[in-house]
């Protein structure tokens, strides 16, 4: 679902307000999508009844892959199955992480 948080970021267009929030207010954002039953606030009813909703009808309705994200040749650089499904969380965190450590 990760991915498509983003996309679902991206759509919405609120970067510039996402790159203006504190460091410690983009680490509750993160822990509040993370663990939203641990929130009983207004953020916690939203994420649950809004946002998780808004993701998985997107996993839903637009499966992507990774060949639609990264060129063909950046993915051979990982050897990673340009049809890795983006909707499989462990698959893309993996890839991810690869990235991050290829640095």
């Amino acid at each position: 679902g990760s991915i498509y948080f983003l996309v679902l970021m991206a759509c919405a267009r609120i970067r510039p307000n996402v790159r203006q929030l504190r460091g410690d207010s983009c680490g509750n954002l993160a822990r509040f999508i993370w663990w939203p039953t641990g929130i009983n606030s207004v953020y916690g009813t939203l994420i649950k009844k809004e946002l998780i909703p808004a993701i998985s009808y997107l996993r839903t309705t637009y499966p992507l892959h990774v060949s639609l994200l990264f060129p063909t040749s950046f993915l051979q650089n990982f050897a990673v199955d340009p049809h890795l499904d983006c909707t499989n969380l462990m698959m893309t965190d993996t890839f991810f992480d690869s990235i991050y450590l290829y640095k």
